[in-house]
């Protein structure tokens, strides 16, 4: 909430911020006006990027950031994230102050400190070679399925973020590949305007049928996570399924409570 008499804007950012230890991590904090939904590029001079540990001890602070396309952006060097940083996990916060007008107005995001990220294993090429003539049908306006690849994870991840599932200690992302491959369709299904062949009716059939795969897919899932930051997955025998949840400080299906390294 703001004032009335000032302007609103939107953050653009669908889940919390994965650091990764040992390497530059590129942070940005994307403002749109709620109004027009025009991106709202912040005064680069006097807008900073501090970034506290969950102690609350800034590992950087105050930061002057770069804006780039209109969107405040900082590089966290590599030697600011050693491998030796603690505590991995939950807990970390992003202080972004962005001018704008004249003033300075602090915005936050939460972050995570993590040994590796997660990545998708879905690409454009998997949905050609399931529907080349969807090539065909696209026109040449849609010249890749990219958006809705992307979309699609962002959904996935939303959804076992809800669950309470602590992604970035996923270790096997090829368990998250069909229910991705599935959704990802149903949208591209759903968002295409064909130029010409099938019609209308024939696409939503294909999202409807690839939106039951995904519900499939999704219940079936499981996956090898590291919930101790040893770098390796707990238990090679054992898999964690979608459906049950593992909460930061908690346990699951008798597991014991797992403390930050």
């Amino acid at each position: 909430m703001v004032p009335s008499g000032e302007t609103l804007r939107a953050a653009r950012f669908p889940f919390l911020d994965v650091l990764c230890r040992g390497r530059a991590n590129v942070v940005s904090y994307p403002l749109y006006v709620v109004s027009t939904g025009a991106v709202d590029a912040p005064t680069q001079s006097g807008s900073t990027f501090t970034l506290l540990d969950p102690a609350g001890e800034a590992i950087v602070d105050a930061a002057a950031v770069t804006v780039s396309s209109s969107v405040a952006t900082y590089t966290i060097p590599a030697a600011t994230l050693p491998t030796t940083l603690t505590p991995l996990g939950e807990g970390w916060k992003e202080e972004w102050r962005l001018v704008f007008g004249g003033v300075t107005y602090l915005y936050e995001r939460t972050a995570a400190l993590a040994l590796t990220n997660l990545i998708p294993t879905v690409t454009d090429q998997d949905i050609t070679d399931l529907y080349p003539s969807w090539t065909r049908a696209r026109g040449s306006v849609v010249t890749t399925y990219g958006a809705w690849i992307a979309a699609a994870w962002k959904q996935l991840v939303q959804r076992l973020i809800t669950e309470g599932h602590l992604l970035y200690l996923v270790r096997t992302p090829e368990a998250f590949r069909e229910m991705h491959l599935n959704l990802s369709i149903a949208l591209v299904a759903r968002g295409v305007k064909p130029t010409s062949g099938t019609g209308e009716s024939s696409w939503l059939a294909d999202a409807q049928h690839h939106e039951k795969l995904y519900e499939a897919a999704y219940k079936a899932t499981n996956w090898q996570a590291d919930y101790d930051h040893d770098g390796r997955v707990d238990d090679p025998t054992k898999r964690q399924r979608g459906g049950t949840t593992l909460h930061a400080f908690g346990a699951t299906r008798g597991r014991a409570p797992v403390g930050w390294t």
